[in-house]
């Protein structure tokens, strides 16, 4: 069984196919992805139609003459305007269509809500977990507590507020390609998102963590470090495991394919889809 799974966040757009086995891994066969950087904060329907115009064009990129049973759209709730929200999720089920005969349906979900369930199976003993996704444009905090969710955030910043600010360079940094003066025009640039973050933090209402919370974090490839210094900002006592395709948590979810980027939010979505099986 095949599954098409989409995330859909204002950091980027994936697509996958998944290959489902109740005796083996799920593997994925084929996938595309793009990033989305904005000048300034996307309205929720520039948002929208961008995400749309970014699935039409994944999709053209995916393997032909592969067969989809169903779909798993994961959406980062960025979106909540609910005309806007279901106007973009039937475009994106039409435009699907187009390429897939869709055999048993189709699932739409937050990725938090995707998240939750795959750390929960995978770490049963664990009873209080807090999921931080960091997106393009803003950061969620969801706290889960013996598989409930409890109290949940949102934060409008997110990894786009650095990128403005350093532009490409940004990626130049992680690649260790930077010389001296523009790595220190970068580092006062996530200084100042660091500190920007931070004051939205104290602006909103607190978590009251009264308990050891395990801290896993999802953001946008390949920024991971990036991501877990402003987190660090906020919890600086809080051990964090940035989730990213190379670690043993995603290796043991899913087969990956050879030779072809995959962001490890597919790779979670696909590990999720064999759930469904």
């Amino acid at each position: 069984m095949n599954t098409l799974v989409i995330d859909l966040s204002s950091s980027a757009v994936g697509v996958a196919v998944v290959k489902n086995s109740k005796t083996e891994l799920p593997e994925i066969i084929s996938s595309a992805q793009m990033s989305l950087v904005f000048e300034e904060t996307p309205t929720e329907s520039e948002l929208a139609e961008t995400l749309l115009g970014k699935v039409k064009v994944c999709l053209t990129r995916i393997k032909k003459n592969i067969s989809v049973d169903k779909i798993v759209i994961s959406h980062s709730g960025e979106i909540t305007h609910q005309i806007t929200h279901d106007h973009l999720i039937r475009y994106i089920e039409d435009e699907v269509c187009k390429y897939f005969g869709i055999k048993k349906g189709i699932h739409t979900l937050k990725f938090v809500d995707v998240l939750s369930k795959i750390v929960g199976q995978v770490f049963q003993n664990t009873p209080s977990v807090l999921l931080i996704t960091m997106n393009g444009e803003n950061t969620n905090l969801q706290f889960v507590h013996l598989g409930k969710h409890g109290q949940s955030l949102n934060i409008p910043f997110g990894l786009n507020n650095v990128k403005r600010m350093t532009g490409p360079n940004l990626t130049l940094f992680v690649n260790d390609s930077l010389d001296a003066k523009t790595t220190r025009i970068i580092n006062e640039a996530v200084s100042s998102s660091t500190k920007e973050f931070k004051d939205l933090w104290d602006k909103t209402e607190h978590f009251k963590i009264d308990s050891p919370y395990v801290v896993y974090l999802v953001s946008p490839t390949p920024f991971e470090n990036i991501a877990k210094t402003l987190i660090e900002s906020i919890l600086p006592d809080t051990n964090i495991t940035a989730f990213g395709v190379d670690n043993h948590f995603i290796k043991e979810l899913i087969r990956l394919p050879r030779n072809e980027p995959v962001n490890h939010k597919l790779a979670i979505l696909g590990a999720f889809s064999n759930l469904l099986v």
